[in-house]
């Protein structure tokens, strides 16, 4: 997009910065879609006001555009571009069918003086017809609108402008087109650009992150050896409690003893009287 510098400092030298920023947000978005919205809920979002911002700015900002927001200087410059891009397709071709070409009344500028940019036009006037996008950013942005339900570049809301610009940056990332589409999903329409990338990098940090390692130990087998032979945990156990009792419990008696599994005795703690 073309600045003009004389032009622009000699027509807002009454502006603000907030002014200047509002003028030149939507500048670019009507450079960018071809069009600007004419309700003030959309314009607000676009020159970044809120609505009380808008509401006292909205009158100087106004006097820049014609009637429904158009801005004359824009769809000339446009036009300029698209003349500008068919030369370059032109001059491509060989002998009299170049210079046929060169002379026909360009198709697209005229076509934007009547409606707004689609995607692929943009495309090609914005890089003169080398495209500033690869085929894997184009995915991924196409993937993006898809799942929040946009069929047409005009259904794009303001707070998604600039996406597919983004897209470039999530290719080189190593963002995929199916952690696009499926986060988007789940998120759905209606939030800023910014919120959307950062649930797309905490997907893409979470599938990065490296597998757990579980180690698997063998289960320990308890052997207790008595004179030299092995015997049983429980058996060991009940030995060494029946040492126990005898301390707190005196000598057995005769008639008071039980006999253990093994043929030993044990004292009773409880007498029959």
């Amino acid at each position: 997009m073309p600045i003009h510098i004389g032009d622009y400092k000699r027509d807002t030298g009454h502006l603000r910065a907030a002014g200047h920023g509002a003028y030149l947000m939507l500048l670019f978005h009507h450079w960018s879609t071809g069009s600007l919205p004419t309700d003030d809920e959309q314009l607000s979002a676009i020159a970044c006001m809120t609505r009380q911002e808008w509401k006292k700015a909205k009158p100087t900002i106004q006097k820049f555009f014609g009637s429904n927001w158009v801005h004359e200087r824009v769809l000339d410059d446009l036009a300029k571009a698209a003349v500008s891009y068919e030369k370059r397709a032109a001059a491509g071709s060989e002998g009299g069918k170049a210079k046929a070409k060169a002379k026909q009344e360009p198709s697209i500028a005229t076509a934007l003086l009547k409606q707004p940019l689609t995607t692929d036009q943009f495309d090609k006037i914005g890089s003169a017809g080398a495209s500033a996008f690869t085929e894997g950013s184009k995915a991924l942005v196409d993937s993006l609108w898809k799942a929040l339900g946009f069929e047409s570049p005009l259904e794009i809301p303001p707070e998604l402008a600039g996406a597919d610009w983004r897209a470039r940056e999530w290719e080189r990332a190593g963002w995929t087109v199916d952690l696009v589409a499926t986060e988007a999903r789940k998120i759905g329409a209606g939030k800023p650009l910014t919120y959307y990338e950062k649930v797309f990098a905490t997907s893409f940090a979470k599938r990065q992150a490296p597998l757990p390692i579980v180690e698997v130990r063998e289960a320990e087998k308890l052997t207790v050896t008595t004179h030299g032979k092995p015997q049983s945990a429980i058996i060991q156990a009940a030995r060494d409690l029946r040492r126990e009792i005898a301390r707190f419990d005196g000598p057995a008696s005769g008639g008071d003893e039980l006999r253990s599994a093994e043929g030993g005795t044990a004292p009773r703690l409880l007498s029959n009287g």
